[in-house]
């Protein structure tokens, strides 16, 4: 499979929703509220960080580096949607259910499928 990125632009890919994620809760605190930052930022970058953690945390284990497959990504963006928009919120009041959050990490998912989902060994 060929990837779209090389390596120095993917490595660039994957440091921005971390980077954003880190911003967000550094400087939310100083900025104005605005609902994006207060409740979507982080839903925006959680699918990435996830998915990337778990490729590398899972190549590092199996000693063969490769890209997570569609189902993988597939699965992990539906059962944070379930758990955290369907089940949390009726357990706590502190989750509120909200499809924006779901679109984000629908998002954040793509983000990840087309920039960061790859080998880091040379094609």
């Amino acid at each position: 499979m060929g990837y779209l990125l090389d390596n120095r632009l993917r490595d660039r890919a994957i440091l921005l929703p971390f980077a954003l994620f880190a911003l967000n809760q550094l400087l939310r605190p100083h900025l104005p509220s605005s609902p994006f930052l207060d409740g979507w930022l982080n839903d925006l970058t959680a699918m990435p960080i996830l998915l990337f953690l778990g490729m590398e945390l899972r190549n590092l284990i199996i000693q063969n580096p490769k890209p997570l497959n569609n189902a993988n990504i597939l699965y992990t963006f539906v059962l944070l949607s379930i758990y955290f928009e369907i089940y949390l919120p009726t357990k706590s009041t502190a989750y509120t259910a909200d499809m924006w959050d779901t679109v984000m990490y629908g998002i954040g998912m793509f983000y990840f499928t087309i920039f960061m989902n790859g080998s880091r060994q040379k094609a």
